[in-house]
């Protein structure tokens, strides 16, 4: 039997997990990350809140976009995207080394250069990286799971060699199943 947190009305006593699953989603953390490790769910998602002020410039502080004015936006939205809540090796493919070309029928370039993430984040360390990618995945009404430092550094081992952003076509021939192929 878990201790006991805290009585409630009638008599019912709520367990330590209930209590923290309840805490954690009044604190803005998911409910998923408490079914894990939740300390380290939680320093994982502070983590990337923290590094996020790298990516808020194109992607907004609410993950939307930073408008251009005319109906466009700086960087393709993070909140409610399937590819930022879908697999995980892809969205840590494109936040360790960008996405270019056409995403969701617009071109995201300034002055002709293909948008990718600054180089000062795409060096961070991979715990840095999971916990930006934690963040992102569940902010703004995301409900993913964690990535792990350990995981980034086996997509970061995978992908040595490259040095340029992807391509949604590059994505969908290494993921067929997951990603939907371009029109």
């Amino acid at each position: 039997m878990l201790p006991v947190m805290f009585k409630a009305r009638r008599s019912r006593f709520l367990p330590v997990a209930a209590a923290l699953t309840v805490g954690a989603v009044f604190a803005g953390l998911p409910a998923e990350g408490v079914a894990g490790d939740r300390a380290a769910f939680r320093k994982s998602y502070e983590t990337g809140k923290n590094y996020y002020g790298f990516c808020m410039f194109c992607h907004a502080k609410d993950g939307k976009g930073t408008p251009l004015g005319d109906g466009r936006t700086m960087a393709p939205p993070l909140a409610g995207s399937k590819r930022v809540v879908g697999n995980k090796e892809i969205v840590t493919r494109i936040v360790l080394h960008g996405l270019t070309g056409k995403v969701d029928e617009v071109v995201y370039e300034r002055n002709g250069v293909a948008m990718q993430p600054p180089p000062d984040l795409m060096a961070k360390d991979d715990e840095i990286m999971a916990g930006l990618l934690t963040y992102i995945r569940n902010s703004w009404g995301n409900e993913a799971g964690e990535i792990t430092a350990a995981e980034v550094k086996a997509i970061r081992k995978k992908e040595a060699g490259r040095d340029k952003p992807w391509t949604l076509e590059e994505l969908a021939k290494a993921f067929p199943e997951e990603v939907k192929k371009p029109e």
